[in-house]
């Protein structure tokens, strides 16, 4: 029995090999791709194959050696994922992205959210979508997945200085856990068109609910360039726009805008996608000649939240845009339709 077990022992650490090349294989194609999620299925795959060893192993007195051959091994991909992580700045000096902070805050490289790409936990995110209760199924799940799997390799391969900058991910993980981070963001995108000008227009982009992810300032890169404006995309954990500290963002976003001197403040839009569009109405209400227009972009724009703002009066005479899909489940194209008669209304 010992000499069986000995001969597992061997075929298992033969099998190891393989594994171990596969990881490496992995590890260069997600340095290629931006992508680390491959390291947390690696070290299961590796925890799966300890544990239905280690009974085996025990009798023969070889746990141990198992034991350090698994933690080197899974403890080295771990910090060759973090090692290969974005390091927050880009070396390209043709870069039209900025990645921009202030207050002497610098981009939290060695955040646990960091050792997963972006594109990766939005993905996990939309799988898990389907089963949180949203009303959001395995079809339309997957549609979104495939949809914002292109828009990534779009930023991966057209935009790698994007991709330098990390994520802002961490931001929205605090926000969920009750604690509204103090840092100030936001991702800055100057078109080429507009910087011939003395100063071009700005269009500012709030965030949903899902955080400030790369995906929503790279949607607006292909219309900037087309008009020849920038883009400000602040970062503002979960995107609770509604809340007390939402005006003094935008006022501070609106500071920064002032303080670059290529940038024409007076001639601002602001817009907002999802919960982003509650953040355009706050906008709209308490800053309403701050901008030239407003946009809503599948927005929770309804007869119930825009009430407030129609009462009071002070959406009358601004321009609004309002964007939305037909075949969103989440907030009903009806239901909008009723909130723009109303703005149309005004």
């Amino acid at each position: 029995m010992r000499g069986l077990l000995s001969i597992v022992f061997i075929v298992l650490s033969i099998v190891m090999l393989p594994i171990a090349l596969a990881a490496v294989v992995l590890l260069v194609q997600s340095e290629i791709n931006h992508s680390r999620f491959f390291a947390c299925g690696i070290l299961s795959l590796f925890f799966a194959v300890y544990l239905l060893a280690k009974r085996f192993l025990s009798d023969i007195g070889y746990s141990g050696t198992w034991a350090f051959m698994f933690f080197v091994i899974t403890g080295g991909l771990w910090g060759a994922a973090y090692v290969q992580s974005p390091k927050g700045f880009t070396d390209d000096p043709q870069s039209g992205f900025e990645s921009v902070y202030s207050d002497e805050v610098f981009y939290p490289r060695w955040h646990p959210a960091n050792l997963v790409a972006e594109r990766d936990q939005v993905r996990l995110a939309l799988f898990a979508s389907a089963y949180a209760g949203m009303d959001f199924d395995d079809s339309r799940s997957s549609e979104a997945r495939k949809a914002l799997k292109s828009t990534y390799d779009d930023i991966t391969y057209l935009a790698p200085d994007l991709v330098d900058y990390g994520t802002q991910l961490p931001a929205l993980y605090q926000s969920w856990g009750g604690k509204q981070t103090d840092q100030i963001h936001r991702y800055v995108y100057r078109s080429p068109k507009g910087s011939e000008r003395p100063s071009m227009p700005v269009i500012l982009v709030l965030h949903g609910h899902g955080g400030n992810i790369k995906a929503g300032p790279w949607a607006f890169k292909r219309l900037a360039d087309e008009i020849g404006m920038a883009v400000v995309a602040p970062t503002f954990g979960k995107g609770d726009w509604e809340s007390a500290e939402a005006k003094n963002r935008l006022e501070e976003a609106l500071a920064f805008i002032k303080r670059q001197p290529n940038l024409d403040s007076a001639s601002g839009i602001l817009a907002g996608y999802g919960t982003g569009g509650r953040g355009v109405l706050v906008g709209a209400q308490q800053l309403p000649h701050a901008f030239k227009g407003y946009v809503h972009i599948s927005s929770p724009i309804t007869e119930a939240t825009i009430e407030p703002f129609t009462n009071s009066g002070s959406l009358k005479d601004l321009s609004t845009l309002v964007i939305h899909g037909a075949r969103d489940r989440l907030v009903r194209a009806e239901e909008v339709e009723k909130a723009t008669a109303i703005l149309n209304r005004w």
